[in-house]
């Protein structure tokens, strides 16, 4: 006899049905930016594929799809590997650019303040909204 081979397409919808999301739908995984666990069903479930727009959404373009049923786990790790290179060169340019604001003092609240006394009266009426 011959064996039916089974392929789940999963849609935002569908319910993944194991592991930690076994509840959980792949809708309400996107929601919460888990892309790489998304990623790594898709890798590493060879009975397992999405939608386009959902391996769209995840990062995995035309060119990294993988013929399912089937895995490919090293596709995962090098297409990983690229993922937190481009996610470290984000932050490092977010944190040169925060740098230059602060040098220029265009950040207001990196500026030096003078550190102000008030009197009892004047906190008071402060506190309650005067």
């Amino acid at each position: 006899m011959g064996q039916a081979i089974l392929l789940r397409t999963l849609t935002e919808e569908s319910i993944i049905g194991f592991g930690k999301w076994t509840d959980l739908k792949v809708g309400d995984v996107l929601a919460k930016k888990y892309y790489v666990q998304i990623r790594w069903i898709y890798y590493n479930c060879s009975m397992i594929t999405f939608f386009d727009n959902i391996l769209e959404e995840v990062g995995i373009t035309k060119g990294d799809r993988i013929e399912k049923p089937g895995k490919n786990p090293d596709k995962f790790k090098e297409l990983q590997k690229i993922f937190v290179k481009y996610r470290s060169f984000l932050n490092n340019s977010h944190l040169k650019s925060k740098a230059r604001k602060i040098a220029r003092g265009k950040i207001s609240n990196t500026r030096r303040v003078e550190n102000i006394r008030y009197s009892k009266g004047v906190m008071q009426s402060k506190n309650q909204g005067h």
